[in-house]
């Protein structure tokens, strides 16, 4: 059977919260997402913005991981830094939130590898996840960061939420196709 000539929308479901679908979604997930990411936006503009004024330190700390070598330990603290500061703003203003939820995964995934590394290989070290506030590298770390990772997850499969510069912009087009 030739299903070229039906019409996309007879009988076709996009995946609920992406950009195609055209039913509104439930207020309760709007509210979820909005929770979510403000929740992930804060954690990362707080955590981004108290390693600007300890690079070295923060460092330290990426180097005590033992992952990378010390070479290329303050690259790496300005790489997390910027890119956690980034997230976090982009995420707050609800700016290019399912892209800013994929790259706060990724980031997520890379500190869950190195805080399990850490603790199999039995390093008592600081995670270096909050300067001022020294945490040791342990299971509360792992569930904490699998907490954030979950709310990034849910974010890529329903980025629209109230406040956002998304919806903002998403409202403007619509009304400048009408």
């Amino acid at each position: 059977m030739d299903t070229s000539a039906i019409p996309m929308d007879q009988g076709s479901q996009a995946a609920p919260g992406t950009g195609s679908d055209n039913q509104a979604m439930h207020p309760a997930i709007r509210l979820l997402s909005f929770a979510a990411r403000m929740l992930l936006a804060i954690v990362f503009i707080v955590s981004g913005a108290g390693k600007i004024g300890s690079l070295s330190t923060f460092a330290h700390s990426i180097a005590a991981y033992q992952m990378l070598p010390e070479s290329l330990a303050n690259i790496a603290a300005l790489a997390f830094v910027w890119t956690e500061l980034a997230i976090g703003i982009l995420l707050f203003a609800g700016a290019a939130i399912r892209g800013s939820a994929l790259l706060s995964s990724a980031l997520l995934v890379v500190f869950l590898i190195a805080v399990i590394t850490a603790i199999a290989r039995g390093l008592n070290i600081d995670c270096g996840c909050f300067p001022g506030a020294p945490e040791p590298v342990g299971i509360r770390k792992v569930l904490e960061d699998l907490g954030l990772l979950a709310a990034a997850i849910f974010l890529i499969y329903f980025p629209k939420s109230f406040l956002s510069i998304d919806t903002l912009l998403r409202r403007q087009g619509a009304e400048g196709e009408a």
